[in-house]
């Protein structure tokens, strides 16, 4: 599911797209532990590499490692400060910079750390275990890192650290909640949790990833998440909502009654023209939407000649919930949920809070009969109908006069699919003097905070 979210300035604001099959995600109780590691996937799929570099001041520590217990033995310590981890033959051996053999485990499976607790790889610093696993020539790159840790480096990606201290913490309650959401998700099949990317939730690591703002907020609002009848909430967030948050529903479809607290509520404190992107407008020539939707697998070579129309159909939300592109031989593409029209046209827009316009060229002159005789204008409207006399014994017909718009003016509000907290309306509230809890009650109603083992404790109890 991807949802728009904020960066340290240094970055530029990301789209968090949330997938339908979001609503399958759900954390077991075995789960529902405060000391929880969460398993990021630093590498893996089609970025799997062939092997891996890593480097620490420290020197390095090879371990057994238990996935449910996190118990340790070490099995091999060097001092040396850069290691390159290989997929031998299905198996991870592990060579010092001259190529030397140092290390090779007894299967597909190695857990690496720095002997100081961190380690390098990339651009990156990883505290705790990383986790090789081989298989088909290539390597699952995992970072097995305490959930708290992880949060610390998700956070200086997600927003601002120079936002009021409240707004923080309620960025860190709802990337701690997601992130918990998550866990046994769409990334299961590779044994992680979540990636690193806006898939999920951006993390660049720990260490100098981390912001002392942004650590004071995770560390203030410690194993503090929202929940919903039992069960951990789906916590999705978005950069920007306008006048109001989209709901769930009409977002993405499915079952509203599973997740009421993301029905939509109106969020008129927003200021979205004084937010980065908040309000956008801009005019694109026929061919050029044309050419972006037809570059698209799901409509490619479904429009056969230039738009005629574009229409929308709106939510109660003021989300555009369906889009329908058709062509000047009657051809159509649609696409239905709010995310879905975004989705279509994302090149254009920053949500489906979204006005189109056509904008056309002056018609064509035309000669037509009146009761005055034959006249010449041109204010005729576009598709109108005019009587035609060809010469010779051809009888006198109807022929459509067809003038297709060169272009569309397309402008809206917000940024992302506007289902759950808007960040910067979060911010927005904070300076005016709301705490987090204050926040949270608007953009998730009904929700109420627990923490993993209170969650753990509730489900037990209600079991017996």
């Amino acid at each position: 599911m991807r949802l728009l979210k904020t960066k340290r300035p240094l970055f530029a604001l990301l789209l968090f797209s949330v997938l339908i099959s979001v609503f399958t995600l759900s954390a077991s109780a075995l789960e529902y532990r405060d000391d929880l590691k969460i398993k990021v996937g630093l590498e893996f799929g089609t970025t799997s590499p062939k092997q891996a570099q890593f480097t620490s001041e420290s020197g390095f520590k090879i371990i057994s490692f238990d996935e449910s217990t996190y118990a340790e033995e070490i099995l091999f310590e060097t001092a040396q400060t850069g290691l390159t981890v290989k997929n031998t033959s299905g198996i991870a051996t592990v060579h010092i910079s001259d190529g030397t053999e140092v290390y090779r485990s007894e299967s597909e499976t190695l857990y690496i750390a720095g002997i100081d607790g961190a380690l390098k790889y990339k651009d990156g610093t990883y505290l705790d275990v990383i986790k090789i696993f081989c298989k088909d020539g290539l390597m699952r790159v995992i970072n097995i890192v305490e959930f708290e840790k992880y949060i610390k480096g998700v956070l200086p990606r997600e927003i601002y650290p120079s936002w009021p201290d409240e707004a923080l913490k309620t960025a860190a309650i709802v990337a701690r909640t997601f992130g918990f959401y998550s866990l046994g998700g769409k990334h299961q099949k590779y044994g992680v949790d979540v990636c690193t990317t806006s898939c999920c939730q951006v993390f660049g690591g720990n260490g100098e990833n981390e912001h002392p703002a942004t650590n004071a907020a995770v560390d203030a609002t410690k194993n503090i998440i929202l929940a919903y009848n039992g069960k951990v909430a789906m916590a999705v967030y978005t950069s920007s909502a306008g006048m109001h948050t989209e709901s769930s529903f009409g977002a993405w479809g499915g079952d509203q009654s599973q997740h009421p607290y993301l029905a939509g509520v109106p969020t008129f404190h927003e200021t979205p023209e004084e937010y980065p992107r908040g309000t956008w407008s801009g005019t694109y020539s026929n061919e050029e939407i044309l050419a972006y939707i037809n570059s698209k697998s799901a409509y490619a070579g479904k429009l056969k000649g230039v738009i005629d129309s574009i229409v929308l159909e709106y939510g109660e939300t003021g989300y555009a919930r369906k889009i329908t592109v058709t062509d000047i031989y009657g051809s159509s593409v649609s696409a239905k949920n709010s995310d879905n029209v975004r989705g279509m046209i994302s090149k254009f827009v920053r949500s489906a809070c979204v006005k189109i316009v056509p904008n056309y060229d002056q018609p064509t002159s035309a000669s037509v009969l009146t009761a005055d005789g034959i006249k010449t204008t041109t204010t005729l409207p576009a598709n109108s109908y005019v009587l035609r006399a060809d010469t010779g014994n051809t009888p006198v017909n109807l022929f459509k006069i067809t003038t297709s718009p060169v272009s569309f003016t397309i402008s809206g509000t917000g940024w992302g699919h506007g289902v759950g907290l808007s960040q910067f309306g979060a911010m927005t509230l904070a300076k005016s003097g709301c705490t987090y809890q204050q926040i949270l009650a608007l953009y998730y109603p009904g929700t109420y905070f627990t923490t993993p083992s209170g969650l753990a404790a509730e489900k037990a109890g209600s079991a017996q």
